[in-house]
């Protein structure tokens, strides 16, 4: 595992320390198994809170996702190579519960994942005015 200079006995995380919680969140990706994991289960000796380690999780992730976005703007083989290449933290809240999982996912089926959502959504909301117009 890479080298990440994690210390967190006896003082609160600070904004400080996200990209820290990020360089070891990107060191345990790989590791992750396919199936989900309980955030609490992942978090670093020392750090006796789930938040920073999910919003370090969630940051790196979403700069992985728009950097790729970006790529492929100019060109799209090479962001299709790394979103079937690149694996991230996919953190996700329990129904009815304040505990977060912890998924491996490709950057590609993220993207996917996002998209048939937005449809979804889109749907939703169009069928919503079409049966509310007179």
């Amino acid at each position: 595992m890479y080298k990440c200079d994690l210390k967190f006995r006896g003082h609160k995380v600070t904004t400080e320390d996200i990209p820290k919680l990020s360089c070891y969140s990107g060191s345990i990706v790989l590791n992750l198994s396919e199936s989900p994991a309980l955030l609490s289960k992942l978090r670093p000796e020392g750090l006796s809170v789930d938040n920073p380690l999910r919003i370090s999780m969630e940051s790196a992730s979403e700069y992985l996702l728009a950097y790729v976005h970006e790529i492929a703007k100019e060109d799209p083989e090479k962001a299709r190579m790394l979103s079937q290449t690149i694996y991230l933290p996919y953190v996700r809240k329990l129904e009815g519960k304040s505990s977060y999982i912890v998924e491996k996912k490709l950057l590609g089926d993220i993207v996917r994942e996002r998209a048939a959502k937005l449809g979804r959504e889109a749907r939703k909301g169009i069928k919503g005015l079409v049966e509310e117009a007179p």
